[in-house]
């Protein structure tokens, strides 16, 4: 019993029963996000989707902050094993270019996750705006696999005359429910994305009859934009965090071994 009480408090089967429970209430809303007639119910899922995302929010953030006190506690490590600095993202330091410092970044991200999050957002950010556009567009075609998702077709917009929209994902799922699905990949190491931005983006995709917009960025989501987000039934954002979640489940451009995280520098060769 005693087993089974933890296994209920566990931070990560709560967040996996949480995700379990977005991804169902994102279908709900997606299957009458149409029907003029299911405003109520809409609006309802809507709100449920909120609550729940809120409380992944904040396991996500707890976890993090554990995690976080956990590198910087020297009492954290054995007397007899040095204690490493805790490493973030601003005094993370490699260039993806370089031979050496790619090997050096294997080396080092067996020992702190942190450190792969940094330099995987790092190398990406170094490779540029057409790099990220393809690789957003290349991660969301393994996601959608891996989903049982049937990719249709795929297409790479890219340039100043994209019209707002930097590639196209064309999928039916197991239903036979057809969707086009219309991608804007901000490769930002400072910028938040902004409600403006998001806003243009939903626009061009249904002056474009998108089905579904995704908004990739390695950045972050200003609080007004993310609230446009979250009323937008069928528009998802993916933040530097999330970005780099995926990546790991799919494992591209990220790999796990012996559950510990590392950069496959091929991916950014």
């Amino acid at each position: 019993m005693a087993d089974n009480q933890n296994g209920k408090n566990d931070p990560k089967e709560i967040l996996k029963q949480l995700e379990l429970q977005e991804n169902g209430v994102r279908s709900s809303i997606a299957a009458i996000s149409n029907d003029p007639k299911k405003k109520a119910q809409l609006k309802n899922l809507q709100g449920q989707l909120a609550n729940v995302q809120k409380k992944i929010a904040n396991i996500q953030q707890a976890e993090k902050e554990k995690a976080a006190k956990t590198v910087a506690s020297p009492t954290s490590a054995p007397k007899s094993v040095p204690q490493k600095p805790a490493v973030s993202a601003k005094n993370a330091n490699f260039s993806i270019s370089s031979n050496t410092s790619i090997n050096m970044l294997i080396g080092d991200s067996d020992r702190n996750k942190d450190l792969v999050f940094a330099n995987f957002i790092k190398a990406i950010n170094e490779k540029g705006g057409e790099f990220f556009e393809i690789y957003s567009l290349n991660l969301l075609k393994k996601y959608y696999k891996l989903s049982n998702v049937h990719i249709d077709g795929s297409k790479h917009n890219g340039g100043s005359n994209d019209g707002g929209i930097d590639a196209i994902i064309e999928t039916t799922d197991f239903l036979g429910y057809r969707e086009k699905v219309y991608i804007q990949a901000k490769n930002y190491s400072n910028a938040a994305i902004t409600l403006t931005e998001c806003q243009q983006f939903y626009g061009s995709m249904c002056a474009n009859h998108g089905t579904r917009g995704i908004y990739v960025t390695t950045s972050l989501f200003h609080k007004a934009a993310w609230d446009y987000i979250l009323s937008v039934p069928n528009l998802i954002g993916i933040d530097r965090q999330k970005l780099y979640e995926i990546a790991v489940l799919c494992q591209y451009g990220v790999n796990t071994e012996r559950g510990r995280d590392w950069i496959d520098a091929s991916v950014f060769n």
